[in-house]
């Protein structure tokens, strides 16, 4: 590990006797490291501010100590066995109530090579904990954007929990002037272990943040697993202080005398601290969490003293809603999707009503992810949809750019009507989704009513369903029969699903169109068709493969 602690804080009288209190102390074990930490490193240090002291010693029998000492200097001194510091690195395995102090600057006074080591044992686990926990807690950890600073606070969030009158000393670390260069100290060591996990695999940066791959795995039950082992560990922590601090009354007191004095001059908690997922990123979209989400977005949007009209959007089932903010004549719009809505249970009878043949994800986790993800995908490949306005992970909310266009489902049914001959956006859409299939994917929920005619491009506006490798085949069967229940006008139905299967095979596969025809896509569909719309459907069908064939 490169060396971050070259500079010196300390007074070389001060280090000195430091160093002569370590040796003093140490007796007949090997000193194996020793740092100074706390206050008088990290710069906030009052005039009677003691010294604190960590004292690693080889095989020491009593594991961990706290000791106080009035010579010279007033020091406070912590002492632990070298590899039961190691394991509390790896481990946690005295609840990280000695590592811990290696998350915050110190600076060496025997061999810095074993510190520094430990450091970064400690960090690297740090990290990977918390990368973990965002895999198991975030539906979007793949998309999120982590600043390095996240790491630092985020711990520091839960170890303030666990040991609230720690509060005092992480707001003074990190405050002030002496604060901004403690962070960068902070920043740099966490850096060189995201360096080394980027070597094996476990994340990438991109612009300066990080984001996690695939190869960080979870299993079921992780996440109430992550929650007991940090419950357990900050348990275990309070065990291991009281048993350092056993039969020193003196240190007891000035302890307890120093909370007090801590927790009246704390000062303003940084937010960053408070709500370290503030400072998280995503991909597109601005990340919210909480019940004020939406007053969060309106101040973000730049907007203060405004009004907000719902209205809900789409069928009987549909979880959308339209947003609209308005102040001094200034307006957005936009469509908030709740996937964890009561409406969302259709996509239960879904699987019911298409058994045998598709499986639907009614997982409001894994539909808005699916959501997002098609999203930006298909705006990638030269493919419409809306932009992403904002996130809210733990209310399952997606907001997009409202679009007001015209359904495809009103245009075919302007057809159905005898009200228009005008089947051009039809084909314009077959072209569109062949597309989509030339990629090797598709949108499983092709009802027209999920596209939209806007400024004469065609968007894709529900994509919970997407799949990034599907039979292509469900996607032109459920379109063409779900366009055409409760109809009765062959003509017009046959005028449609050529003009679809026109624009399709303008380069699509015909083995597709082919596989459309199985009796076991239909099947789903009998009851909202009338037996002569189903034949003229698959004379089209057929008509079209043998043209093509």
């Amino acid at each position: 590990m490169v060396t971050l602690n070259d500079i010196q804080v300390l007074e070389q009288n001060e280090r000195n006797e430091l160093l002569r209190v370590a040796q003093k102390l140490a007796k007949n074990h090997v000193i194996e490291a020793c740092c100074a930490y706390g206050s008088k490193i990290a710069g906030y240090a009052r005039t009677d501010s003691d010294y604190d002291l960590l004292l690693v010693l080889r095989n020491y029998g009593h594991i961990i100590k706290y000791l106080y000492q009035k010579n010279d200097l007033d020091v406070s001194v912590l002492i632990v066995d070298s590899k039961s510091l190691i394991n509390d690195a790896e481990k946690a395995a005295l609840g990280e109530f000695v590592v811990g102090r290696l998350l915050h600057p110190y600076e060496p006074l025997i061999n810095v090579e074993y510190l520094e080591d430990v450091e970064r044992r400690y960090k690297k686990r740090v990290v990977l904990e918390e990368l973990k926990e965002l895999a198991v807690t975030d539906p979007l950890h793949s998309e999120l954007l982590i600043p390095v600073d996240y790491f630092l606070y985020s711990k520091l969030h839960k170890r303030a929990i666990v040991y609230p009158h720690a509060l005092y000393s992480y707001v003074r670390t990190y405050s002030d002037s002496h604060g901004k260069d403690n962070l960068e100290k902070g920043r740099k060591s966490f850096m060189l272990v995201l360096k080394e996990l980027e070597k094996e695999g476990y994340i990438t940066f991109e612009n300066g943040f990080v984001k996690i791959t695939k190869k960080l795995a979870v299993k079921p039950g992780e996440k109430a697993s992550l929650t007991m082992s940090n419950m357990m560990r900050g348990i275990f922590s309070w065990l291991v202080h009281t048993y350092a601090g056993r039969r020193t009354l003196i240190f007891v007191k000035r302890e307890a005398k120093s909370k007090l004095k801590r927790r009246k001059a704390r000062g303003k908690i940084p937010f960053e601290m408070e709500n370290p997922r503030s400072l998280l990123q995503l991909q597109e979209g601005i990340r919210l969490e909480g019940e004020e989400w939406l007053k969060e977005l309106a101040i973000r949007l730049n907007f203060d003293d405004y009004s907000v009209t719902r209205r809900k959007l789409g069928d009987l089932h549909a979880a959308t809603t339209l947003h609209t903010l308005t102040e001094n004549g200034k307006m957005e719009r936009f469509v908030v999707k709740d996937f964890a809505s009561i409406r969302a249970v259709k996509w239960a009878a879904v699987n019911v009503w298409a058994v045998g043949v598709k499986k639907f994800d009614f997982d409001p986790v894994s539909r808005m992810r699916r959501e997002y993800r098609a999203m930006r995908y298909l705006r990638s490949i030269g493919l419409n949809a809306p932009d992403i306005v904002a996130c809210v992970p733990d209310k399952k909310l997606l907001i997009t750019r409202y679009i007001d266009g015209k359904k495809l489902s009103e245009i075919i049914e302007e057809i159905l009507l005898g009200k228009s001959n005008d089947t051009s956006v039809v084909t314009q859409w077959g072209q569109v989704l062949q597309v989509l299939h030339a990629k090797g994917h598709t949108v499983m929920d092709t009802k027209p009513s999920n596209i939209l005619l806007y400024d004469n491009k065609l968007y894709f506006t529900d994509l919970e369903q997407f799949i990034f490798d599907s039979d292509k085949a469900w996607d032109i069967a459920c379109f063409l029969y779900y366009s055409m229940k409760f109809t009765s006008n062959e003509e017009a139905v046959r005028k449609i699903v050529r003009a679809f299967l026109d624009g399709y095979m303008q380069h699509g596969n015909i083995s597709v169109v082919k596989k459309a025809l199985d009796r076991k896509y239909v099947s789903p569909f009998y009851p909202a068709l009338v037996l002569g719309i189903i034949t003229a459907i698959r004379d089209e069908i057929r008509s079209c493969v043998n043209a093509y064939s």
